[in-house]
């Protein structure tokens, strides 16, 4: 173990440890293969291995579980029961209690997620309209909706700053491919979703012959 600090505070078999911060690693027992760096980084820490928390209070109440990887203030900081979440951010998974495999990269990212399992948001205050149990979505510049669960969200519609107004998607244009269908779109909300075939929905009517 490498302690700088007044940290790893009632070691027994734990070894491979790295602890830089007051009270960082505090009563480590017999866990192994941690790194806290940050004044009450993993300051619950017992038995949980394969833990990364760089950040004051990163990660304060991982106990006996493991491989989580937190780097900025108070990243996880309520996770107490997860295992492989990854937060990146300020505040970033910071509501989190028992959720896993969660994956978060910014500021405030899943900042109130609770529960929830398996998600992935990406950009500042993404996924921060999950509140409880939302799980297996994927959210990239978007807040998400309460309750959801399952939905990918790209962007946020408008002009303002974190918003788009414009898309393009590429390697879609001129590509042919087989089961064809209309892609369509709800324009009030922008959620997308296939139709029949042009063939099934249109019906053509000759003009010059009057019909």
């Amino acid at each position: 173990n490498l302690v700088l600090g007044s940290a790893l505070g009632s070691v027994t078999t734990a070894t491979l440890n790295v602890g830089m911060g007051t009270g960082c690693l505090g009563p480590v027992t017999s866990a192994t293969l941690n790194v806290g760096i940050g004044a009450g980084a993993m300051i619950s820490l017992s038995t949980g291995s394969r833990n990364n928390a760089l950040g004051a209070n990163c990660m304060a109440s991982v106990n006996t579980h493991g491989s989580n990887n937190a780097f900025g203030t108070d990243a996880l900081r309520n996770c107490s029961l997860g295992d492989s979440n990854c937060a990146f951010g300020d505040d970033s998974q910071n509501a989190i209690t028992s959720g896993s495999t969660n994956s978060s990269f910014g500021y405030q990212a899943l900042e109130h997620l609770i529960t929830g399992s398996s998600n992935t948001c990406i950009g500042s205050q993404a996924g921060n309209s999950y509140t409880g149990a939302e799980s297996s979505n994927i959210c990239i510049m978007a807040g998400g909706t309460l309750g959801e669960s399952n939905v990918m969200r790209l962007g946020t519609t408008g002009a303002g700053s974190g918003q788009v107004s414009t898309a393009y998607i590429a390697g879609v244009a001129g590509v042919t491919v087989a089961n064809q269908n209309l892609m369509i779109m709800n324009s009030s909300t922008g959620q997308m979703g296939s139709g029949l075939s042009l063939d099934a929905n249109f019906t053509f009517t000759d003009a010059a012959a009057g019909g």
